[in-house]
């Protein structure tokens, strides 16, 4: 059955709202399992290197400009996002499973 230009247009149309739904739905839902995984990395971590590895890793400030809002040297930086038993591991947990 071959439907009339306006109906396939008209379907067309509804599949592209479809698709942007959808994908409006899954950015939203990462979200929200990133906050729920973060504030549970964030509770067992310095909060420097919380700040560290969130404006360095997620929030793609560079090292230079994550070290002058924090107030540290770069090298504290490059050690906080590092250091196995801090940001590697923040990587880790917030990874999923």
């Amino acid at each position: 059955m071959v439907l009339p230009m306006r109906w396939t247009e008209a379907l067309d149309r509804l599949k592209a709202e479809e698709d942007e739904l959808t994908s409006e739905f899954d950015i939203e839902y990462q979200r929200e399992v990133y906050r729920w995984a973060a504030q549970r990395v964030q509770a067992d971590v310095d909060s420097k290197t919380w700040e560290a590895f969130r404006m360095t890793q997620v929030d793609g400030i560079s090292i230079s400009e994550a070290a002058k809002l924090l107030g540290v040297g770069v090298g504290q930086i490059y050690v906080a996002r590092s250091c196995p038993t801090q940001s590697s591991a923040i990587s880790k947990r917030l990874r999923p499973e």
